[in-house]
């Protein structure tokens, strides 16, 4: 089996031919969702290759993952279908939304300690 893949609409197709993959790999929309909550960006793409290493389980061709916060920045999940990827893409924006609370609420508190050291 080929580990070269490309969509055929939102269906992953495996392609034997390197030179058919790297023309339509470089010609290609192969974004799924892009989405920015504060300074974060939250990515998923397909990748037009199988990230799967092992024998196990189904190819994995669709990437998620968080930019913005050097913690945030190891987020990184795969899966095999377009659906799939549609979801994993949902839970990085929840999780995007949690982290980006967690540093108002610590932003908040240090303006807060400061005004007060400041004033005192």
């Amino acid at each position: 089996m080929s580990n070269l893949y490309i969509l055929d609409g939102h269906t992953p197709k495996p392609i034997r031919s390197m030179r058919a993959w790297g023309r339509w790999y470089t010609e290609a929309d192969r974004r799924v969702a892009l989405t920015e909550i504060g300074t974060l960006r939250i990515s998923t793409v397909f990748l037009g290759l199988d990230h799967n290493w092992s024998d196990q389980g189904p190819p994995l061709l669709f990437e998620t993952m968080i930019f913005g916060f050097d913690e945030s920045d190891s987020y990184q999940t795969r899966c095999a279908t377009w659906d799939e990827a549609e979801r994993q893409h949902a839970l990085a924006c929840d999780i995007a939304e949690t982290l980006v609370r967690q540093a108002d609420r610590s932003i908040a508190r240090f303006a807060v300690l400061f005004s007060a050291r400041n004033q005192g």
